[in-house]
């Protein structure tokens, strides 16, 4: 393996984390809120598949990032389109019935074990609630995205093409 700037390193761990969360998503099935919803509306089956096509993506753009495989930046890039597709896809859910995301997300929170307090709902899900998980979702969004195109000389050869 080689040596790589903490920058990419840092990138590397984002797409990890993320593929594994979206490996998460697949498996908690029925008790993630996000799929939940999206099968309410008719669409759970899209989800779990950009789930699963976001964590091959991911998990393929970090083994590309460590071993140095052509075309990684293009990998990554796909990557992250698919996931920005499906984070805007569970938001504008979320904005679509705010009442029915709330029951989804405590659903969910119950199912796994961990409490869901109607005080803590009534933040997450109000107006400025929402509109911090949307600032949130940019970030998540947008700056993997800034930080591959500010690292993008790591991933180019000497001659100017793409490793």
């Amino acid at each position: 393996m080689r040596r790589l700037p903490i920058a990419t390193r840092l990138l590397s761990g984002f797409l990890l984390w993320t593929a594994l969360r979206s490996v998460y998503a697949i498996l908690l099935g029925q008790a993630d809120s996000d799929y939940r919803l999206a099968t309410e509306a008719g669409y759970g089956s899209a989800v779990w598949v950009g789930e699963g096509l976001y964590a091959f993506l991911a998990a393929g753009g970090v083994a590309g990032i460590w071993v140095g495989w052509r075309k990684t930046v293009a990998l990554i890039v796909a990557a992250l389109a698919v996931s920005t597709s499906l984070l805007l896809f569970q938001l504008q859910q979320m904005e679509a019935d705010p009442v029915k995301a709330r029951e989804s997300y405590a659903a969910s929170r119950r199912a796994r074990g961990f409490p869901a307090t109607d005080q803590r709902l009534e933040s997450m899900f109000s107006p400025s609630g929402r509109r911090l998980v949307w600032a949130v979702g940019a970030v998540f969004a947008i700056g993997p995205l800034a930080l591959l195109l500010w690292r993008r000389d790591d991933f180019v050869s000497n001659d100017g093409t793409e490793r």
